[in-house]
């Protein structure tokens, strides 16, 4: 599992009973450089190509999704070297969307996006000299129901919001269970427990805390209606989006054609590092087949292929300079559900050097269509069989331009810090506000919401279409749309 850090983004936790190999070989990596598991947020104007580096950032990011111009060459405060920073006093900012009841679409792009908003939203008449330690106000305090051990490394108390230049960050991180009584929300991670006090107040915020999948999370159907207030998953219907990974766009207009050859040098096929051999959406039996026309190296447990786990450096390499394909199968077919597999293992989102493409598996394919860069993958609902896969991997495998298309993204935007514990702490202030309040103050069935059929998309005629949260295997395929 991924979990947000002291420095705000996302480092490896690994379970006992989570045996991925490719979970492993990325926290040694991870441990062993001092590499964080997180948007690189790093942009290098040196990956553009020579007719974009004259270009402004004002140009490069004309098409920011926020009501706002980007001037005087100023990024947003999130981005590498960014100034520009919310303001309580401007119109622009206040009219932002920041909670999914008010989406009237189900894409999340351009004005729409959630996260972005709540990066640069702040409250009517916030102002952080009005709190603690001045007196005037009190701070949004935030308890962690399960204690400081279930966020490894996170700092207490207002070090976390200062140490993130949150623009707000008048909040208070506290893991003392007794002191439930003084806190404005609680924070559930990966299930929810009773607290032994009980709820002092319903004005209390319950915000439950998710990043793995359904079909390995906690059951909620016993749990009563209107316990959970706000949601964190990985969902985009989430109440604050909390995501492994997030891409953001800079204008592609105009940009070269790929002119560096990722194909060289690589003389294998398909890759695979795995050793969780019993998948509920059952990823090994179609690589197997897969395997039976296309060259497919499964390592670990479930193949016949091995790389030492404490070389997970070596492995990385070894599979950055020999293969044209990796396997980024999730253990789950769940909607939205895009983990470190895709992200890190098969875009190389914190090593730049790191090209191959991805075949995935897991979320439906307008999930990753939502979530990923342009043309940075290959979906297996894309095909009928793994035989069709097969004869277009060999395509690719036989035409280098072909193949080098899948990496003209790394031309066209970066991947950013979500800032978790910022937008939290944003809301829990906004939440006093009537006008930006959360329109539904609780969930009636968590449950429900969490496992159950759900509209994500409508189809070409307006209608909704009800899609299923998790599909139970690959043999039926998602929906097409």
């Amino acid at each position: 599992m991924i979990l947000p850090s002291n420095n705000g983004k996302r480092k490896l936790s690994i379970k006992n009973d989570d045996p991925d190999y490719d979970q492993f070989l990325m926290y040694q990596m991870v441990k062993t450089t001092t590499t964080t598991i997180a948007p690189t947020n790093q942009f290098n104007m040196n990956q553009l190509s020579d007719d974009k580096k004259n270009l402004s950032k004002n140009q490069l990011f004309h098409h920011y999704s926020l009501p706002l111009a980007i001037i005087n060459d100023q990024l947003p405060w999130f981005m590498p070297n960014g100034t520009i920073r919310p303001s309580s006093s401007s119109d622009n900012y206040n009219n932002l969307i920041l909670w999914p009841e008010q989406m009237t679409t189900d894409d999340d792009t351009g004005m729409n996006d959630r996260i972005v908003n709540q990066l640069m939203f702040m409250p009517n008449g916030y102002d952080k000299n009005h709190y603690y330690p001045k007196g005037r106000k009190p701070l949004k305090k935030i308890l962690l129901a399960f204690g400081k051990q279930s966020w490894p490394g996170l700092s207490m108390g207002r070090q976390r919001f200062i140490d993130d230049h949150c623009p707000v960050d008048a909040c208070f991180i506290m893991a003392n269970k007794a002191l439930i009584d003084q806190a404005d929300a609680v924070i559930f991670k990966d299930r929810f427990i009773w607290p032994s006090k009980g709820r002092p107040s319903m004005k209390q915020i319950w915000i439950l805390f998710l990043l793995e999948s359904p079909l390995h999370t906690q059951v909620f159907s016993s749990l009563p209606a209107n316990v959970i207030n706000w949601t964190a998953t990985y969902r985009h219907d989430s109440d604050i989006v909390a995501p492994y990974a997030k891409f953001f766009a800079y204008n592609n207009n105009n940009f070269k054609h790929q002119t560096k050859n990722y194909a060289k040098g690589k003389t294998k096929k398909v890759a695979w590092f795995v050793s969780n051999c019993g998948a509920k959406n059952k990823r090994l039996e179609y690589a197997r087949e897969l395997s039976r026309y296309i060259d497919v190296d499964i390592y670990g447990s479930c193949g016949q292929h091995k790389c030492p786990r404490m070389q997970a450096n070596e492995c990385f390499d070894m599979l950055n300079k020999q293969y044209k394909f990796y396997l980024a199968f999730e253990n789950s077919n769940c909607r939205d559900y895009i983990t470190e597999k895709f992200f890190l293992n098969g875009l190389g989102e914190n090593r730049p050097d790191f090209n191959i493409i991805p075949i995935v598996m897991g979320a439906h394919p307008h999930d990753y269509r939502r979530s990923s860069p342009p043309n940075s993958y290959i979906h297996v609902d894309d095909f009928e069989s793994p035989l069709q896969l097969a004869k277009y991997l060999q395509r690719l495998d036989e035409n280098d331009d072909e193949y080098n298309r899948y990496f003209e993204w790394k031309q066209q935007g970066i991947f950013i810090n979500t800032y978790f514990w910022c937008r939290l702490c944003t809301l829990l202030h906004a939440n006093d506000n009537e006008q930006h309040r959360k329109p539904i103050d609780s969930y009636e069935n968590i449950h429900h919401w969490w496992t159950s059929t759900k509209t994500f998309i409508n189809d070409n005629n307006n209608n909704d279409k009800l899609q299923p949260i998790c599909m139970k295997n690959t043999i039926e395929h998602w929906p097409i749309q």
